[in-house]
């Protein structure tokens, strides 16, 4: 099972090797381009740098020798501008390549590298790979970076026919995180033409391209970047450059925009090369959640040059993305993306190919809570116009992709293709597609405003989605006011707190979720503000009364930020109106949720001192309160005449104390700290004194280890190497503290491997001496979301251990491995999944609690282990007449070393 958006990409490891620098032993290293403060350049401060030290970059613009290439020799250092968090620092922080043809140049060359390169603009780079960044064999972090108008080299005739990939940033056999960066205007190079031989393709990944490499991207913008054309040729033309946002083996994309990239069209020749494929994304495996792909575009297959014996060249698959195994795809919009035409041919009577999947085209995948809308996918231009042949608007898929929970409207020509609808559940599809499941509907979704193609000329002017040329123009796939598909998504949904839709908000608000990407949510942020004239605060969740405080009147009102979230109407009966009340007099407002004191200050009082002014919004009455809510306390201060109100426990911890000043009323009613609310327990059931606690840790967070065992034609045959330890990238887990009974509870353990490249050799000696040369490139995840426990603490030392014993597994126990073999010069796939077999509960953990009840750390040696003792079948091929079966033998894994953890509610406010 895998662990998505929960599985937050945090290279922890980066945090434990730079967190030196707080130490005596690190330093802070400066580059001002003046050269009066610091190093002139950077890489003169890169050869200064110490592992665990800081190089901060002044504004300006840094270029020519030591600031192009920048090689970062092995080391654990962050190079950052002076202020990451500030967007115009980072647009004036600039490493400029100064890359030509003639004398190509990047920003950075990153191998065997653990570190971070943040806040800063890299642009002008052009290079055979990677323009702005060549990463290869490291760990690294990409945070608030803009990376922008670089480019990679096109093909040569006599040398490397194919353009040069990865035109932004190039990953090779690492590990890489990009957070907050704006990556765009990027480009691949074209295939180099061919009179005799095959033409060169155009470049892949124009804006990253990751090959055997872990590549996660969260919170980011990759647009506008274009990948190169396929080279002519007289005997076989080059393809279009794939991916032209992204290209990647095994991806992760949260929070995330695809816009508005564009694949290379094939090359000319008797049969024209093929179209680029994936235009936002080109994938062999992904996990992708809560982004918006919207506006990409395949590539145009070539045209044939050999008249009516001619055939065009297949139009690219997949306009907003391609993944060719397996995808996971929730909570996301997939909007006005194209797959690729085919290529024109002097015979209209032949035929050429399409592009298949306008929006997605994928093998085998699970599409969850998505809005698919306005996506096209055509045939072959024919006078000026898109013959409606290309299939999958939509979707093109195998009927082994499960589509869940989403809508699909207004895609060209048909909303979905290769699918018997057996796997299609709980989704609105228009064209009365599919509505022989009665768990689907075929009615007008009712978007706020749904986006359109327009005339390229006056993107005002609509125009038909069969116009090769034009634009599209993007909506709001909110769902207005009595829309069919509020509450319509499958009823028997089980809450998760980390299902976000794409606002981020949780699901299930109603009776059951809404279909598409957008949950209808009535809950509404109270805004709070102090007055910097005499501290009394006031509360609002008028939207327009905020924006005037803080536009007009922040002389007089500090805006304070969200104090709670409410809600706006009465969904259950559980909810009871808050009144509200303005005193002239005191000038202040007053908030009640009981009947009684509302009745009693519209008798008691007169107009001057309490007036009734309205119901302000809806919240839980003291006992009526579902889980998750939190109580909001009310504070009255005679000395300032006005009354306080707080959901934050420390801060009502400071109010209560300060008794000169403020008077402790008690709970006024129960709301949520968080934008969402659910009446499904967010965390596993436990005890009211318990709290929960998100952990993570870096590469010593688990021993992750599996066995092999080979056989040669049914016969066990010798490996030479056959232990393979795997080292985690990130590491989460989940437990649930209650210190008043002192018991521990597991809730959920995640463990995600780094790439490992294992060589090993098959030795069957039975009938002579037969040996294969394996290399396993692999890497690993590891799931178990069943909670385990409670098992009892010791208070003295805050320490939990098991005795030896065994429990029961879950089939939310779960190993996977996924990856690549090269078996004697071949390729073959690798992907399995499996449950555990055996849960072991030994060994010891120990808690530091001196950060509590904000931070707990624990150390871990054990003492939950889960355990595979079965043989499972990782690949079988046959080499020269034999047959060669490897299976994995054994699979352990076990959660090791310091693991760092913040209460889970803060966790939360901080992924948002």
């Amino acid at each position: 099972m895998v662990w998505r958006p929960r599985c937050v990409f945090l290279a922890t490891v980066l945090t434990c090797l730079l967190g030196v620098s707080a130490s005596s032993l690190a330093a802070t290293l400066y580059v001002d381009d003046s050269g009066k403060t610091g190093f002139s350049n950077v890489q003169a401060a890169v050869d200064a740098a110490r592992d665990g030290d800081v190089i901060v970059i002044q504004p300006g613009t840094y270029t020519g020798r030591g600031n192009q290439d920048i090689d970062l020799q092995r080391k654990a250092i962050r190079i950052q501008s002076t202020d990451p968090n500030d967007p115009a620092v980072v647009e004036a922080t600039i490493i400029d390549c100064g890359g030509t043809q003639a004398d190509p140049h990047r920003g950075f060359h990153v191998q065997d590298f653990t570190g971070e390169i943040v806040g800063l603009t890299i642009t002008n780079g052009l290079a055979a790979s990677g323009g702005a960044v060549y990463c290869r064999s490291s760990v690294l972090t990409l945070r608030q970076c803009r990376i922008v108008q670089n480019a990679t080299l096109p093909g040569e005739e006599r040398g490397n026919p194919d353009g040069g990939t990865g035109g932004g940033v190039y990953c090779e056999a690492s590990t890489v995180e990009m957070i907050g960066c704006y990556i765009t205007d990027n480009s691949t190079g074209a295939g180099a033409d061919s009179r005799e031989t095959s033409a060169g393709s155009g470049g892949d990944g124009a804006g990253v391209y990751a090959v055997s490499s872990l590549l996660h991207v969260s919170d980011s913008t990759i647009a506008d970047n274009v990948t190169g054309a396929g080279g002519d040729s007289d005997s076989i033309a080059g393809r279009g450059g794939n991916g032209a946002g992204i290209h990647a083996d095994s991806l992760v994309v949260i929070r995330s925009k695809i816009v508005g990239n564009a694949c290379g069209q094939g090359g000319a020749g008797p049969q024209g090369g093929m179209g680029g494929q994936g235009g936002g994304i080109h994938c062999s495996r992904a996990t992708i959640a809560a982004t918006m792909i919207e506006a990409n575009r395949a590539g145009t297959g070539g045209d044939s040059t050999a008249g009516t014996k001619g055939v065009g060249g297949s139009g690219g698959h997949g306009g907003g993305l391609v993944c060719l195994d397996s995808l996971d795809l929730s909570n996301s919009l997939i909007a006005g993306n194209r797959a690729g035409l085919a290529g024109g041919t002097a015979d209209s009577s032949v035929a050429t190919l399409a592009g298949r999947g306008g929006g997605i085209s994928c093998t085998y995948g699970v599409i969850d809570h998505c809005t698919i809308v306005g996506n096209v996918a055509f045939g072959q231009v024919i006078d000026e116009k898109a013959e409606p042949v290309g299939p999958g608007g939509g979707v093109a898929c195998t009927p082994q992709t499960t589509i869940t929970n989403s809508i699909l409207w207004g895609n060209t020509s048909d909303q979905i293709e290769g699918h018997d609808c057996a796997n299609v559940l709980y989704c609105d599809m228009e064209g009365q597609t599919c509505e022989e499941n009665r768990s689907n509907i075929s009615v007008d979704p009712l978007f706020v405003e749904a986006g359109y193609w327009a005339d390229a000329r006056d993107p005002e002017v609509a125009a038909r989605s069969d116009d090769s040329d034009a634009i599209w123009v993007g909506g709001d796939y909110r769902l207005s006011e009595g829309s069919p598909c509020i509450d319509a998504a499958d009823p028997d949904y089980v809450y998760d707190f980390a299902h976000t839709d794409l606002d981020g908000r949780p699901r299930l608000t109603g009776a059951a979720p809404d279909m598409g990407a957008y949950e209808t949510h009535d809950l509404i942020p109270v805004y709070r503000f102090r007055s910097r004239e005499d501290a009394k605060h006031r509360f609002t969740t008028s939207e327009s009364e905020k924006d005037t405080l803080i536009d007009r009147q922040a002389d007089t009102w500090e805006f304070e930020g969200v104090a709670c979230y409410v809600y706006k109407r009465a969904i259950t009966a559980d909810l009871k109106p808050v009144y509200c009340f303005w005193s002239a007099r005191l000038e202040s407002y007053l908030y009640t949720i009981s009947e009684s004191e509302k009745n009693r200050l519209i008798t008691t009082y007169s107009t001057d001192r309490w007036v009734y002014e309205s119901i302000a919004f809806y919240a839980y009455p003291e006992g009526s309160q579902p889980e998750g809510a939190k109580p909001v306390y009310r504070f009255w201060s005679n000395r300032l005449g006005s009354y306080f109100y707080t959901i934050d426990e420390a801060e009502r911890a400071q109010y209560y104390v300060d008794t000169g000043t403020w008077a402790f009323e008690g709970i006024a009613w129960y709301a949520f700290d968080t934008s969402y609310a659910s009446d499904e327990s967010t965390t596993p059931s436990t005890p009211d004194s318990s709290v929960v606690y998100e952990f993570t840790g870096g590469s010593d967070a688990a021993s992750y280890v599996f066995q092999l065992r080979a056989y040669v034609d049914g016969q066990q045959a010798q490996l030479d190497n056959a232990t393979i330890e795997l080292t985690p990238a990130v590491g989460r887990m989940q437990i649930a503290l209650d210190f008043d009974a002192m018991t521990v509870e597991l809730a959920q353990f995640h463990v995600e491997t780094q790439w490992v490249e294992h060589v090993t050799t098959v030795t069957q000696s039975a009938v002579g001496v037969i040996q294969f040369p394996v290399t396993l490139s692999l890497y690993g995840f590891f799931d178990a979301l069943t909670p385990r426990g409670p098992y009892p603490m010791e208070s003295r030392g805050l320490t939990f251990s098991t005795a030896g014993g065994f429990e029961a597994v879950s089939e939310d126990e779960t190993f996977r491995i996924q990856g690549s073999a090269n078996v004697d010069g071949g390729k073959l796939d690798v992907n399995l999944a499996v449950g555990a077999t055996e849960f072991e509960l030994d060994g010891a953990a120990a808690i530091d609690d001196s950060g509590y009840p904000d931070r707990l750390d624990v150390a871990m040696d054990g003492p939950f282990q889960w355990n595979r003792s079965q043989q499972d079948l990782l690949l079988e091929t046959t080499i020269k007449g034999h047959t060669l079966e490897i299976y994995v033998d054994s699979m352990q894994v076990r959660p090791t070393g310091l693991w760092r953890g913040k209460n889970v509610s803060q966790a939360q406010q901080e992924r948002k």
